[in-house]
């Protein structure tokens, strides 16, 4: 009975070594898999502040700015082109328009076959005209061949200069505005082209604004 019960004491010796050994082995992997993990949360947290950090508030596309350089949302509207751009199609646009940084030129062919091309300058108006609290518009005038290149040399050569034009935007409440003669003024410096003087009491005072339509009440009983 000794001798058959003793050979089964190694075996049982080797399962307990071989268990231990795994046990060894897991205990040995786990903190290498903590650290893998920790890593891994640690480089995706870096990442996160690193977008969040380089990420800025989006405050859409670049618009006109009046001389003090008021932010982005104090700006009332900002056209993108003058009315007589915006009423062609896609396609008449690429073959007739030619357009700079703040400059739009329209080609157009009269009923004679004559050719002509209308250029527009981008500029700053001011709604009341000289108001210290004034709604800022980003318009289109529109200038004869002569005070374009007025403008453009003014602007080339830092010198000042004024030319009169025919305002080329529509605004809201504005209606009667749009295509009256306007003062447009190029100081020379690197800021914005803006209006200085107009002929339209709306630009000049801002919107009418007339008193409510008070509906007459209806008669009750006993009411002449």
């Amino acid at each position: 009975m000794t001798n058959s019960s003793e050979p089964k004491k190694p075996a049982r010796a080797a399962k307990a070594s071989s268990a231990a050994k795994a046990s060894n082995e897991s205990s040995s992997r786990a903190p290498s898999s903590e650290k893998t993990a920790k890593a891994s949360t640690s480089s995706k947290a870096s990442a996160s502040s690193k977008a969040s950090s380089s990420a800025k508030p989006s405050k859409g596309l670049p618009i006109l700015l009046d001389v003090d350089q008021l932010p982005v949302e104090e700006t009332a509207l900002s056209a993108s082109w003058p009315e007589a751009v915006l009423v062609l199609s896609d396609d008449e646009r690429k073959a007739r328009v030619r357009a700079g940084l703040d400059t739009v030129l329209l080609d157009e062919v009269g009923d004679g076959g004559a050719r002509r091309t209308r250029g527009f300058v981008k500029v700053v108006l001011r709604v009341p005209l000289h108001h210290p609290k004034a709604r800022v518009y980003g318009v289109f005038v529109e200038v004869d061949r002569d005070g374009y290149r007025a403008l453009q040399l003014a602007f080339k050569n830092k010198q000042a200069a004024q030319v009169a034009g025919r305002l080329a935007t529509r605004l809201p409440f504005l209606d009667d505005a749009y295509g009256t003669r306007v003062v447009v003024e190029e100081d020379g410096s690197d800021q914005r082209a803006r209006v200085v003087d107009a002929d339209s009491e709306s630009l000049i005072d801002g919107p009418k604004i007339g008193p409510r339509t008070m509906l007459p009440r209806a008669a009750g009983p006993g009411r002449g």
